[in-house]
C-alpha cells in the first residue's frame, strides 16, 4: 500500500518553513529593533538555533518584548533550553 506523506514531514520542507519563519521575524526584529546588518546577522545565527516550535512561539512575544536586550535574554533562556 501507497504511503503518502504531508509535506510538513519532508525534512526540506521543514527547513524551508524555519527558514521563512526566520526571515520573517528578522523583518518584524528590524522594524522594531532598527538593528545594524552585523546585529541582525548575529540574531540570525541565534535564531537559526531554534526550533520551529520556539520560533512560532517567538512571533506573539516580539509584542511584549519591550528592547533588544529583553530579546537577546528571551534567545538566551530558549537556546538554553533547547541544548539541555
Amino acid at each position: 500500500m501507497l504511503r503518502l506523506t504531508p509535506l510538513r514531514e519532508i525534512e526540506s520542507v521543514q527547513e524551508m518553513l524555519k527558514e521563512e519563519r526566520i526571515e520573517m521575524l528578522l523583518l518584524l526584529i528590524q522594524d522594531k529593533f532598527g538593528l545594524t546588518p552585523e546585529t541582525i546577522t548575529s540574531v540570525a545565527a541565534n535564531l537559526a538555533q531554534l526550533d520551529m516550535n520556539t520560533l512560532k512561539s517567538l512571533v506573539p512575544q516580539l509584542l511584549h518584548i519591550e528592547t533588544f536586550s529583553a530579546l537577546e535574554e528571551w534567545l538566551a533562556a530558549h537556546q538554553s533550553l533547547e541544548t539541555a
